[in-house]
């Protein structure tokens, strides 16, 4: 069984997007964290990081961590692309047009299949950042940018066995990279999964960003998680201002083999 905590429930760095559920099963509980983080593609230099409300809403938004990486598509001509880790190739694929069934959407609880992408099973190694993602779409010039070395953070908040309330790291790893040339940007996907143990449950979510080294402060964020367990707070708006805060240097260009 799996239930979503409120919104209310989780609280994060503005510049990501955050899902998180309980699992039970047999008796013991788990905690499976989602978070999303756009960046609009700079050819020849670092990606940006972008609103992340523009992330698009995927068929594997429910699943757990994977143990490889998806490759996605939203393009409406043929695109080959390629990944290079360091000089190794993760990938060099031409991948056909692709258009969401019903068109691409935000990143929303319960919006399904609308939306979706289409994988054609392309999967890689896991993302650890720094990759370049070479594209050439419909046989124009070769556009490429590099994924700058983003590390999403997430800290739930753990109620249960007379120990009080305890903070607990959820490890993340990037599974899926959703790539939107017709929108210029890509979404990189983090999952974790928590194990609580029986009787235990996760009450709140703390979600964060570094950013090539740059994190923000997670404290505030932490003492309105541990507010919300006494008080009743609203949800804050999803229109608030992003604090994207310094932007990445850009990157030496690309200097890999042109196909």
């Amino acid at each position: 069984m799996s239930t979503h905590l409120p919104p209310s429930r989780i609280h994060t760095d503005p510049r990501v997007l955050c899902r998180a559920s309980l699992l039970q099963s047999g008796g013991e509980n788990a905690l499976l964290v989602l978070i999303k983080v756009r960046l609009s593609i700079v050819p020849e230099g670092w990606a940006l990081l972008a609103d992340p409300s523009g992330s698009p809403a995927l068929l594997s938004d429910t699943a757990r961590p994977m143990p490889s990486c998806d490759v996605l598509l939203i393009s409406d001509t043929p695109v080959l692309v390629s990944l290079y880790q360091g000089d190794e190739i993760l990938l060099y694929e031409r991948i056909p047009s692709v258009t969401p069934p019903s068109g691409r959407g935000p990143f929303h609880e319960g919006e399904g299949a609308a939306g979706s992408l289409v994988s054609y099973d392309l999967r890689v190694p896991l993302l650890e950042g720094n990759e370049w993602v070479v594209m050439r779409p419909g046989g124009k010039l070769r556009i490429a940018t590099q994924i700058p070395g983003v590390a999403p953070l997430a800290i739930a908040l753990v109620e249960g066995d007379g120990k009080g309330v305890e903070l607990k790291p959820v490890a993340l790893v990037c599974d899926t990279i959703a790539i939107d040339l017709d929108h210029k940007a890509f979404t990189l996907v983090f999952r974790g999964l928590l194990d609580l143990g029986a009787g235990a449950t996760a009450k709140a979510v703390v979600a964060g960003l570094d950013i090539l080294g740059s994190a923000v402060d997670v404290a505030p964020l932490v003492e309105a998680a541990r507010a919300s367990l006494t008080h009743s707070i609203p949800a804050p708006p999803r229109s608030i201002p992003l604090p994207l805060g310094d932007q990445p240097a850009p990157a030496q260009a690309w200097k890999g083999e042109d196909f």
